[in-house]
Parts: C-alpha cells; sequence; structure tokens
C-alpha cells in the first residue's frame, strides 16, 4: 500500500511549532449535558446515537448533501457530566459510523471493494504535486472543509465526488484519516455514501493522509508507505 504521509521521522529541521495540522477537516456534533450523575447514567447513548444519524446522517446521504458537502457525513455525540465541587469530568465521546443496519438498506458489502492505491513512482508524484497545489488554495479558506480529496486520472486535476461517481475507475480518494492504524469513520462514512449512490459494482482506490505539519510554506517531504 501506498500513502501518502508525514509523520514525525519526516520533521528533521523543521521547527517544532509548526506541528499541528496541515491536513484537518472541522466535525459537528450534539453536546449534552447533565446536572447530575444520576441523570449522566440514565442515558441511553445507544438510543441518542441512532436517533443522531436518523436525523443528521440519513437526511444528508437521501438528500444528496453529502456529495458536494462530504463533511456532514462526520458527526458525534458528546453525553458529559461536570462535578464543579470535586472539578471531576466524566464523558462519553461517540463518532458516528454508519452501517447497513443503521440506515435500513443492504448497500456495503455487494456494491463496494476498497484497496489501497498502488501507483507508479511518477504517477505518485503527480498525485502529490496535484495535493500540494490544492492544499496551498484551500489553506486560507475558511468555508472550506472537506475531510476527502478526489484525484482524476484523466485530468490530473482535483475532482468533485459527483465526478467520482460517473467513473470510479478513473478517479482515486484521498482521506484526512485521524486514525493511526485502521481506517476511522472518516472513510466508512464517506464510502456508505458511495455505495448508495453506485448501481454496479465498483472497485474504490483510497489513500491516506496523515501529517504533523501547520503550514504549508514549511520545508518537508512526503514520506510513503
Amino acid at each position: 500500500a501506498r500513502n501518502l504521509t508525514v509523520d514525525e521521522y519526516s520533521l528533521k529541521g523543521v521547527d517544532k511549532k509548526s506541528l499541528g495540522g496541515l491536513l484537518e477537516s472541522k466535525v459537528s456534533g450534539v453536546l449534552v449535558n447533565t446536572n447530575t450523575i444520576e441523570e449522566y447514567k440514565t442515558i441511553d447513548i445507544s438510543q441518542k446515537t441512532k436517533d443522531l444519524l436518523k436525523e443528521r446522517f440519513c437526511k444528508s446521504i437521501s438528500s444528496g448533501e453529502w456529495v458536494s458537502h462530504p463533511a456532514s457525513l462526520n458527526l458525534f455525540l458528546l453525553v458529559s457530566f461536570a462535578n464543579l465541587k470535586q472539578y471531576v469530568y466524566q464523558y462519553s465521546f461517540n463518532p458516528l459510523v454508519v452501517d447497513d443496519a443503521s440506515f435500513g438498506v443492504a448497500v456495503t458489502k455487494s456494491k463496494l471493494l476498497t484497496k489501497a492505491y498502488k501507483a507508479e513512482p511518477e504517477k505518485l508524484n503527480a498525485i502529490k504535486a496535484t495535493l500540494i497545489q490544492h492544499l496551498t488554495a484551500t489553506e486560507k479558506d475558511a468555508h472550506y472543509n472537506s475531510p476527502v480529496v478526489v484525484f482524476s486520472e484523466e485530468t490530473g486535476r482535483i475532482a468533485g465526488l459527483d465526478e467520482l461517481l460517473k467513473n470510479p475507475s478513473t478517479h482515486v480518494v484521498m482521506y484526512i484519516d485521524p486514525s493511526p492504524m485502521q481506517p476511522s469513520s472518516v472513510i466508512k462514512n464517506v464510502l456508505f455514501g458511495i455505495a448508495t449512490k453506485i448501481s454496479a459494482e465498483s472497485t474504490i482506490r483510497l489513500i491516506s493522509l496523515r501529517d504533523k505539519i501547520s503550514k504549508i510554506g514549511s520545508d518537508f517531504e512526503f514520506q510513503t508507505s
């Protein structure tokens, strides 16, 4: 597998103050703050998660909003209790990960095959260069918020999810992955959305993006693995 990765081993000579996150995507959610520990313990988190999935995630899928705004597929539920007398905080943080059961239809297992994107060095270098150009263009755009970036092999440019849905075989999905090991809910939810839109079996090629550099102007090299 070839992943575009920047980790701590790639930061030799880089000012430590620059550590942060060049690749980032805002995630919205719901905060439920309780007044007593008894109330906190009686909350049915599983049911509240299902309700939130139905209210927001399924609405985004059904309306097609996620195609132009994929960040709408990433949600969380945070339930908390703050004991201000003892300065003790209890909370339950729950990222929402959709599946066939929660959505009510079976769409994922039969339609999608995902695999890590393997490419010749020249093609991978072209993707890197295009990605850097894209990040440079969007870095200071306060309204830009997307956990995925689609690359078109035909045009050599960044494309939209709508173009990917028309022809998955000529596009590569790059996604900002906060998980160091297993695929995160970010890509699982996006893949679910893709599966609801395609009519035939398709292969989606993936590149995981991870970094610890906060500004595009920093001197660094992409590391692949």
